[in-house]
């Protein structure tokens, strides 16, 4: 395949025809590396909503703290 990029009619390549083998493999690798990315999607979504939880959890426990706090400094408002 001559390949002309440019509007140079000096510049173009041709590529060799790649070997059998080469042709076996690459849509298997391209079949794998997209199974992997659909992977990773999976994993950044569960990461990003499990940081959602524990920041959540960490404000009601701020929450709890602050309230135990001030229930022990003022035990007449139980």
């Amino acid at each position: 395949m001559l390949y002309t990029g440019s509007n140079c009619p000096f510049l173009g390549w041709l590529d060799p025809p790649m070997c059998p083998r080469s042709v076996d493999i690459i849509p298997g690798l391209l079949r794998r590396i997209n199974a992997f990315r659909g992977v990773v999607e999976e994993l950044e979504e569960q990461r990003s909503k499990y940081k959602k939880y524990i920041i959540i959890s960490w404000v009601f426990f701020a929450l709890h703290c602050l309230f135990e706090c001030l229930t022990f400094l003022n035990p007449s408002t139980i």
